[in-house]
């Protein structure tokens, strides 16, 4: 039995077989289910809103394969021509969904923070290719985590913050927001004029992604050894962190995520938002122009409009508005440039100017 809600907008009603319909496939937890599920399903009725059109979205009462075939069906019956799925947990659904419905055209918006980073990578470590096959009809969208790296990076170190740290969870999904992290500070250091040795990022990787008191005491020890702030993107590191700066005298957090993270800790100095709402708009906006990526894997990032700093950073001095326009201007035009994922290890990073 599937249980769907229902967007409607009155300038494209649910009966009229001109309009081009958008629907999402979600588990039994609906689209409450995480954070990356809410933001898609948002971007989806923020991209009907403005067709206008009917966007709908299908829960089943049970994460079984039966029922997810239903739920496409019906889908399928009600005059869906874009589909949408969030996360590792609608890989299969969306993988079976592409093969049986080649008339419909399929999206999977993945986080990078999910399981399926670790699967690609060992697959390539055991020389494996991946076995899916993207299929014309389907699209794979992500965000960049080395671009919400990069936008902390640079801010911090045009804020006039020197000595910074980094505390991931799993290095093989963490490793490009720690690689943004660093580019970031480097352009900024190089914007500013410092000289070689100025800047100097303390980078490690704990394993997991839970709060814990390792964590909290680690991060105590950086900042007594004068670590400013410590940028965590993952949001159960980032309970360690906060709560070993708010022990300390002058500690600050940086964060990014799915949302603002400002409002965790008066700590938290800075936040990037990797927006999945805008990707699923874009797409949407893609599939209407008759663009539509299928066979694809795109990264979006803050070119595309998907990434960005929180409004407010108004608590920084060597930071604004026009730091923040100049710097969008720089890569946009090719003068800066967010470069590909290096290997890191936990080390302390001088960052030298040439």
């Amino acid at each position: 039995m599937i249980a769907a809600v229902m967007l409607l907008f009155a300038a494209c009603g649910a009966n009229d077989p001109e309009a081009k319909r958008y629907a999402m496939l979600t588990g039994e937890g609906g689209t409450g289910s995480d954070a990356l599920t809410e933001q898609v399903w948002a971007g989806l009725g923020a991209a009907a809103a403005e067709k206008p059109c009917v966007a709908t979205v299908y829960t089943p009462e049970e994460n079984t394969e039966a029922a997810f075939k239903e739920q496409l069906k019906t889908a399928k019956k009600d005059g869906a021509k874009l589909v949408f799925c969030a996360g590792e947990p609608m890989r299969e659904t969306l993988i079976a969904g592409q093969k049986a419905n080649k008339k419909l055209h399929f999206v999977l918006i993945e986080d990078d923070t999910s399981q399926s980073v670790l699967k690609t990578a060992k697959a390539q470590e055991d020389g494996k290719e991946e076995e899916e096959e993207i299929y014309k009809n389907t699209h794979f969208a992500n965000v960049a985590p080395q671009d919400a790296g990069y936008l902390i990076g640079y801010a911090l170190v045009m804020n006039g913050n020197t000595r910074l740290g980094f505390m991931g969870g799993e290095e093989t999904v963490d490793t490009a927001y720690a690689c943004g992290l660093i580019q970031g500070a480097e352009r900024a250091a190089s914007d500013k004029a410092l000289s070689a040795g100025t800047v100097t990022i303390r980078i490690t990787f704990t394993g997991d992604v839970q709060m814990s008191p390792a964590k909290m005491d680690l991060a105590m020890q950086w900042y007594d050894d004068g670590t400013e702030v410590i940028y965590a993107p993952q949001k159960g590191v980032r309970k360690s962190v906060v709560a070993a700066a708010e022990l300390s005298e002058n500690g600050r957090v940086a964060a990014s995520g799915t949302e603002d993270a400002s409002a965790e800790s008066a700590r938290i100095l800075l936040s990037a938002k990797m927006d999945y709402a805008a990707v699923v708009k874009k797409i949407a906006a893609d599939f209407e122009n008759d663009s539509f990526a299928g066979g694809e894997r795109t990264t979006y990032g803050v070119l595309d409009g998907c990434v960005s700093l929180a409004a407010d950073y108004s608590s920084l001095t060597g930071f604004s508005d026009t730091s923040y326009s100049l710097l969008l201007s720089n890569l946009s035009s090719g003068q800066a440039r967010i470069g590909r994922t290096e290997q890191i290890t936990s080390q302390i990073i001088s960052i030298n100017m040439e």
